[in-house]
């Protein structure tokens, strides 16, 4: 049963269609349960106000989702307060997708790109790329210092860090 149709689950704002509720709460609770079917039928689903979720969506809620969770966590390690999320900003989305994105490896549209397949993921949605490029350099590995191995980052190696992350990918099911 999807989360939008849980009473009481969710907020009444109607802020979001439904599909889109339904993708944040898979993707913050449930996340080893993401399949190719699922994501079929969240892409076509046009939920009952009429809007639906389009692969540019979908690849940019996982990228809002991803860095908010990411921020939480890191505060909910040493048991500090999470920061409050930005007040909304006026505008439009530049809904840019760059020239070449189509269907390669991955379920959305990704640019044909030379780095690691989770990477490439966002590369659909350059604003979503951009921003985690921005929160990679300053939790993981800046993408310059990727293909060097035996550079020391901090108090760790990097053989350390990509221990640390390869069990935290096995710990949130991730399959990349």
């Amino acid at each position: 049963m999807p989360a939008s149709s849980v009473d009481g689950l969710i907020g009444d704002d109607d802020l979001l269609p439904s599909p889109a509720i339904d993708v944040i709460w898979r993707l913050t609770n449930h996340s080893g349960t993401l399949t190719a079917d699922w994501y079929d039928s969240v892409v076509e689903d046009t939920g009952d106000d009429g809007s639906g979720i389009t692969p540019e969506h979908y690849t940019e809620l996982v990228g809002v989702v991803a860095q908010a969770n990411c921020i939480d966590r890191f505060a909910d390690g040493p048991s500090i307060a999470r920061p409050s999320l930005p007040q909304p900003m006026a505008g439009e989305p530049t809904q840019q997708i760059p020239v070449g994105a189509t269907q390669r490896d991955h379920w959305v549209p990704t640019v044909d790109i030379e780095t690691p397949q989770v990477i490439r993921a966002l590369s659909g949605v350059p604003e979503e790329n951009a921003a985690m490029f921005i929160l990679s350099d300053a939790q993981y590995i800046p993408i310059d210092e990727m293909g060097e191995l035996t550079a020391d980052r901090n108090s760790l190696t990097r053989m350390q860090v990509e221990l640390v992350a390869a069990r935290t990918s096995k710990l949130n099911e991730c399959f990349y």
